[in-house]
């Protein structure tokens, strides 16, 4: 009796046996077949980095989101957009960006979050624009022709990349646009640098001042024979309409000496600049009557 006890225990236990190995191959070759629960997933709101002001490099699992499951992909974390030093531009302000996590047996889930681009500036350096320039030759003004564009920016953030591709310089001398025609004096130069969304305004001063000569014809040599001698000089400026004349050793109307002198006429123009030429005067009296 007691040994066909002993064997029907055996016979269940052998039973019992193949059943818990039957279910461990099952789980073994299928281990989603009972899985059907997503990941826990939660993620924190984050900042683009400095140097890469605007652009996303992810969520640092762990920290910046968790995903728990009994199941985990190991290939991570997708986005609805493209992270990474080339993926999408952020513009400023707050960006929502799904995160997406999976694990092995394929159950999906999601959270949203919001990336922040805290750029209220276009990140670039302003330039010195102060300038001390002159008038144009035979000019009174100065035209706005600066020796800086858009191929002179540089970044202050080096990893900034440009809305639009590219950025462009609006210059203003005094309130006038390149190519204008400004007065002597003291202007303020504004320079606008912009893309698609952001700008950045730089000042500077330009002085402009005539640092042209007038220019002075003097009479050819000649012969008087008269002690009081009368003569004229032609003198143009680009700006002053009369320049100041002067003569030396002495002017017209003046008694010449006997024989040759030569005369030195300067002009000056309202900016100080000097021009001279000179003539001689040959003074051949041969009597007082």
């Amino acid at each position: 009796m007691s040994g066909h006890r002993s064997r029907g225990t055996l016979a269940i236990a052998m039973v019992v046996l193949l059943i818990a190995l039957n279910l461990k191959e099952c789980n073994s070759e299928d281990t989603c077949a009972f899985d059907m629960d997503p990941p826990n997933v939660t993620c924190s709101n984050v900042t683009t980095k400095p140097f890469l002001p605007n652009s996303f490099l992810g969520l640092v699992a762990g920290t910046e989101f968790t995903n728990v499951d009994e199941n985990v992909d190991p290939s991570g974390a997708t986005y609805n957009v493209t992270k990474g030093r080339d993926g999408d531009l952020f513009l400023p302000g707050h960006t929502p960006v799904t995160l997406f996590v999976k694990d092995i047996c394929q159950n999906v889930a999601t959270c949203l979050f919001y990336v922040e681009n805290t750029l209220t500036e276009l990140p670039v350096n302003c330039p010195d624009l102060n300038r001390n320039v002159s008038t144009d030759v035979d000019k009174a003004t100065y035209t706005f022709n600066p020796d800086f564009g858009a191929d002179d920016v540089t970044k202050s953030a080096s990893g900034y990349r440009y809305h639009g591709g590219g950025v462009s310089v609006n210059l203003t001398l005094g309130g006038s646009p390149l190519g204008s025609s400004v007065s002597i004096g003291t202007h303020d130069v504004v320079a606008l640098i912009y893309d698609d969304v952001l700008n950045k305004t730089c000042t500077g001063i330009y002085i402009i001042t005539d640092n042209v000569n007038p220019v002075v014809a003097c009479p050819a040599d000649f012969t008087s024979d008269t002690l009081t001698v009368s003569f004229s000089a032609d003198v143009t400026d680009n700006v002053d309409p009369a320049p100041a004349l002067t003569y030396d050793p002495v002017g017209p109307g003046s008694v010449f000496p006997l024989g040759p002198t030569t005369v030195t006429v300067t002009a000056t123009d309202s900016s100080s600049n000097k021009h001279s030429c000179s003539f001689t005067v040959t003074v051949t009296v041969t009597s007082c009557f």
